[in-house]
């Protein structure tokens, strides 16, 4: 469920915290395997079994990008009942980037 996935990476917690809705306040920073993980790129230039001589693959990063994008809208359109969609959003002052998204990719390498 929605609140699960929240609550398991909730990094800050609001008043009367609860692992079946969400508080105003709170943070969770998403990173789930089944929901926002890039599967269908590799992010470096070389893939394996290759060694990386260094280089990054723009089209794999812009597509990880998408990914993440496409899980935030289903966050939104999963939390009737559990949160208020208006208060689910990127929050770059946290992520410490424009856009809300972290500044590196989390890489299950």
């Amino acid at each position: 469920s929605f609140a699960r996935i929240w609550s398991y990476r909730r990094s800050l917690a609001g008043a009367g915290a609860s692992t079946t809705r969400v508080e105003p306040g709170e943070i969770s920073n998403q990173n789930w395997a089944a929901g926002n993980d890039y599967k269908t790129g590799y992010l470096f230039s070389t893939p394996p079994p290759s060694p990386w001589v260094g280089g990054l693959n723009l089209t794999s990063l812009a597509g990880a990008e998408q990914r993440s994008y496409g899980f935030v809208h289903f966050y939104l359109n999963e939390t009737r009942g559990v949160a208020n969609p208006d208060r689910i959003a990127l929050n770059g002052a946290v992520a410490g980037s424009g856009h809300g998204l972290a500044k590196m990719p989390y890489l299950r390498d």
